[in-house]
């Protein structure tokens, strides 16, 4: 029974959009009479999409046509129209096309990105995400659930958030993972009380009441059942009355109150005979014959399974027609025919479906055992039991005790207490994350914080020498000479300490035969502005596969420098010690770490981070997957032709979110073209004869015009190029191009 509700809350958000058919059908007449005195554009898209929204409930096959009419006249006047959109996908997803939902979930998010409308960004991060539960893919469905939940929590829409806690749930509940479930329904509700959203928490506490019994706690789903009947009893919807008697029968049937039971379920039966409800019949006949098996009225539970099993033969329903076959072979077993009770149970045996677990062939073994026992066949008699221990050892084994039992909290309705405990737990889990994170990172950030403190203490130790001399030189003009050999000493002691740090920033970068190693025709353009530089490279190798990275990091000199052996070393851990290999989560990972290295949580005003580009080359395949943070990538063909492919929006570090995501791209070359990474440092170089900057299309065009040439060329033309427009010029920044041929 709990399989049938498993994906209850998308139905209920559906089904209780209006209190009653009739009020429906006058919500759809208003809506045709506005659309027909509809002047504005916007007033007809908007109508349009009511209607489609209306005959989308009612599984009516003329939402496609008003669907296209709001299209077709979005396109027509150039109007934002995320919901046509939406509705269209939600079509086709009802309908399970979902290879032809697939490409519009992912687009609906697209629009609404391009005008950064949040509240519908967060829709569509949730539609993708009933994309992936209706294919049952919970582990996707799950993380595009959490996602819109987070973004609804910081636009603080109450009625959204709470439609995705109740999404969040269902899916735990689905994958069996009652207490995660609990927590998100319990959120639901609450949620759903505060907006008066009766729809909502009718479908809260009928999933509470189901994650209640099912960890056998019968007090508490009662209770939340009893809640459920109560909301209904307001919206007056009829099958929301058949849901809730169903669920009481099953409640008092575990807690074997069967008279409360049989009540409540022969309720729901009634319904579904006033509707002709096929499905909820054979589910209540079912349960009606199960009760009186109880109650050792075997001739009228017969009776309802009759009934039963004519619906599943009708069905074919093998799964229902074994389960009646094997209720009745109890019944029989019970008015002591065991000759009928043997004849069925032979025939299920025959007819069992797999998937109906261990538990029922245990007690299907169980029950011929006994009736062989009774008949004095004990070899056979002998053989059932001991498939019915086997397959009991099996259920045990599946059992989960710790997991039910964790349900078994106590939780008491009071929201304020809840609220404050809930929020203390979130904030001890977030604390303990910075500190596990803090932690790992300790070892790396011990050279880095040395590096530093040696730079900061031989500068600040110079700057005093040279005040100091600079005082003197003032004061005692008769040892002037003396003064200034002193000087220039101790500007030799800066420049060896600057050296001395390119030594060690150089022994960070991929050597020579590093690069020869992983490329075998490349060329890199390396020109730091100071000593050294803001810009690195970085680079590793598999046996099938290259990676690379090349990125420009906040400031030169040795600020930037500092910042660069920090990106470095990152990379390195994030490669070699977490062995992440993927372009999009390696910036991610090198997001995260950088903020944590830099404190930039506590800290809005740091700002310090870096712009990357990072790919990976299959040697074997030659596709290259690339992922940018505000650096592109260039392709070069053999004809010169040159595809440039966009990087996010966004940089690594600094005011990007802890958990930032970046786009992933998939590049498939052909041999002999060439990929092109470069910092901003070229492009923005200030000269020519009109001493302004080269600028990215110049650059283009010049790596475009030196194509055919072998990389030795390319290299020493793109550096006398760059050496004659800067002139007389300072170099604006540091300097980076790196290129290689597949």
């Amino acid at each position: 029974m709990a399989k049938r509700y498993f994906k209850l809350t998308f139905v209920f958000i559906l089904f209780f959009a209006a209190n009653s058919f009739a009020q429906e059908e006058d919500e759809l007449k208003k809506l045709f009479l506005d659309l027909k005195n509809a002047s504005a554009d916007t007033s007809k898209i908007r109508l349009y999409n009511d209607i489609t929204k209306y005959y989308i409930s009612q599984r009516n096959d003329s939402a496609n046509i008003y669907n296209k009419l709001s299209l077709e006249l979005s396109e027509k006047t150039n109007l934002y129209n995320f919901d046509a959109h939406y509705s269209k996908a939600n079509i086709l997803i009802r309908k399970k096309d979902l290879d032809a939902a697939y490409p519009l979930v992912l687009k609906n998010y697209e629009i609404a990105k391009n005008v950064t409308n949040y509240k519908d960004i967060a829709r569509a991060l949730y539609h993708i995400g009933v994309y992936y539960n209706t294919k049952n893919d919970y582990n996707k469905s799950l993380n595009f659930g959490l996602l819109a939940l987070a973004l609804r929590e910081q636009l603080k829409d109450t009625a959204d958030i709470t439609s995705s806690l109740s999404m969040v749930g269902q899916i735990y509940k689905t994958n069996y993972k009652f207490t995660d479930g609990l927590k998100y329904y319990l959120k639901s509700a609450r949620f759903a009380e505060l907006t008066k959203d009766s729809a909502a928490q009718y479908s809260a506490y009928i999933n509470l009441g189901t994650l209640y019994q099912n960890s056998s706690d019968n007090d508490k789903a009662l209770q939340f059942y009893i809640k459920a009947l109560r909301i209904n009893e307001v919206d007056n919807d009829e099958n929301g009355f058949a849901i809730c008697y169903s669920k009481l029968g099953s409640a008092y049937a575990q807690a074997g109150n069967y008279d409360s039971s049989y009540y409540y379920t022969y309720k729901a039966y009634e319904i579904h005979v006033k509707n002709n409800e096929k499905g909820g019949l054979l589910n209540s006949q079912q349960k009606l014959g199960g009760i009186l098996f109880e109650k050792k009225e075997y001739e009228k539970s017969l009776a309802f399974l009759d009934k039963a099993l004519e619906i599943a033969l009708e069905r074919k329903d093998t799964l229902n027609i074994s389960s009646i076959l094997s209720a009745k072979a109890r019944n029989y077993f019970g008015l002591k025919n065991y000759d009928e009770a043997l004849k069925l149970l032979e025939y299920v045996k025959k007819i069992y479906p797999k998937n109906f677990g261990y538990l029922f062939l245990s007690n299907l073994n169980f029950r011929l055992s006994e009736i062989y026992k009774l008949n004095g066949d004990y070899t056979k008699a002998y053989e059932y039991f001991v498939l019915h221990k086997a397959s009991l050892d099996s259920v045990a084994a599946q059992n989960d005790i710790k997991k039910q039992t964790e349900l078994k909290l106590a939780y008491e309705f009071d929201q304020q207490q809840e609220i404050q405990r809930q929020i203390a737990h979130e904030k001890e889990i977030e604390n303990q994350l910075v500190l596990k994170a803090e932690k790992k990172n300790q070892y790396f950030l011990m050279a880095f914080l040395a590096l530093a403190i040696v730079i900061i203490f031989i500068a600040i130790r110079n700057y005093n020498q040279k005040r100091k001399s600079n005082f003197k030189l003032e004061k005692q003009n008769v040892q002037l000479e003396f003064q200034k050999k002193l000087v220039e000493a101790k500007n030799r002691e800066i420049s060896d300490s600057i050296n001395y740090a390119k030594h060690i920033q150089t022994a960070c970068l991929p050597d020579v035969k590093q690069l020869n190693e992983s490329f075998t025709d490349y060329y890199l353009v390396y020109k730091p502005k100071d000593v050294v530089s803001g810009d690195f490279f970085w680079s590793a190798k598999t046996d099938s596969h290259v990676f690379l990275a090349i990125a420009d990091c906040t400031g030169h000199g040795v600020p930037g420098a500092i910042m660069s052996m920090i990106g470095s070393m990152l990379l390195n851990e994030i490669f070699y010690v977490k062995n992440i290999h993927s372009p999009e989560k390696i910036l991610s990972e090198l997001n995260r770490l950088i903020k944590l290295t830099l404190k930039q949580y506590n800290n809005p005003n740091s700002r310090d981070g870096m712009d990357i580009a990072f790919c990976v080359w299959n040697t074997q395949s030659n596709e290259v997957l690339y992922a940018g943070a505000n650096r592109p990538l260039y392709v070069l063909s053999e004809k010169g032709e040159l595809r440039e492919y966009k990087a996010s929006k966004l940089s690594v570090g600094g005011n990007t979110d802890l958990h930032q995501e970046y786009e992933l791209n998939k590049l498939y070359l052909q041999k002999g073209e060439r990929v092109v990474l470069t910092t901003d440092g070229y492009p923005d170089q200030f000269g020519g004869d009109k001493d302004k900057k080269l600028n990215t299309k110049w650059f283009k065009e010049k790596i475009i015009s030196v194509y055919n040439l072998n990389s030795e060329e390319q290299k020493q033309e793109l550096t006398t190029f760059f050496e004659n427009w800067k002139g007389t010029n300072e170099q604006t920044d540091d300097v980076l191009v790196f290129s290689f041929r597949v």
